[in-house]
């Protein structure tokens, strides 16, 4: 899985948390309706981009899950921001 964006560089999505030691802070995978969290941290926002980099959602201090329902089959990554400031980037597997 190696996305190609802009064709200036490539990311090989399925080792973004793996490469930068990231715990999975959401849940299931892959997701139907609902995105669930496990932060030991709160977060403060979570945004969702397709994988062409446009912001398809975005929720400020969400609670323990999120309603992705209204997003098509399909890969995104998600950013999650923390009460630290601290920002987290991690893939989202969609499979209806």
């Amino acid at each position: 899985n190696t996305v190609y964006i802009y064709g200036l560089c490539s990311i090989s999505i399925s080792s973004i948390s793996e490469k930068f030691g990231q715990k999975q802070y959401i849940y299931p995978q892959p997701a139907t309706d609902k995105l669930y969290f496990n932060s030991p941290e709160l977060i403060t926002s979570v945004k969702i981009f397709n994988i062409l980099g446009k912001q398809v959602l975005s929720f400020k201090s969400p609670e323990s899950s999120i309603a992705i329902n209204n997003l098509a089959e399909g890969l995104y990554l998600v950013k999650i921001r923390t009460k630290k400031g601290e920002k987290k980037i991690q893939k989202l597997i969609i499979k209806r």
